[in-house]
């Protein structure tokens, strides 16, 4: 059997990439790993930090080993690249007994160019024979270009109008997976 191209969902801000990768996740029947991140806000309503989580957690917990970010003004990050380098090389290289995992990754974006073995851990990922589910933002840099533009991968830009055609065509390919 051939081996599965790794699919990365893109798409502009609210266009629903996340809600895609959620929506096809309940056609797996392989083990999770990698990693979701979140926006984690005030009681206010003002964002407070960006954190790295297991793809699959049921819990939340907010710490300083998994915010990778922190937002000390409106529209000003200040990135942490010592949890990308750690905690998120930690969640992508979960061991995986059964050799029937899948890795998600939500999201990949520009904060990660500055954690160049969490970069090359992705990187590595896209190389590998474990299927790939990857949310990439929409931005233009070197790490995810090279994403984009990698041989194991299949590209699709969801939008507001495509995502319920874009589900219905992904479903086979996540089945597929299931097989492999």
């Amino acid at each position: 059997m051939n081996k599965p191209l790794h699919l990365l969902i893109t798409g502009e801000i609210g266009a629903g990439k996340t809600f895609l990768v959620q929506r096809l996740l309940k056609h797996n029947q392989r083990y999770i790993k990698g990693f979701i991140t979140k926006w984690m806000f005030t009681e206010k309503r003002v964002k407070s930090g960006m954190y790295l989580f297991p793809a699959i957690a049921e819990t939340y917990s907010c710490t300083s080993e998994n915010c990778a970010a922190t937002c000390d003004r409106p529209g000003f990050n200040i990135i942490h690249p010592e949890v990308f380098e750690h905690y998120g090389v930690e969640l992508l290289s979960m061991p995986d007994t059964s050799n029937k995992s899948l890795i998600v990754m939500d999201e990949l974006g520009f904060m990660e160019s500055d954690s160049p073995l969490f970069c090359q851990t992705v990187l590595n990922a896209f190389d590998g024979d474990t299927p790939v589910l990857a949310v990439v933002k929409k931005k233009e840099t070197l790490f995810l270009n090279e994403i984009r533009a990698h041989k194991n991968t299949e590209l699709y830009c969801v939008t507001p109008d495509n995502r319920d055609a874009l589900y219905r065509d992904l479903i086979c390919k996540i089945e597929s997976w299931n097989d492999y």
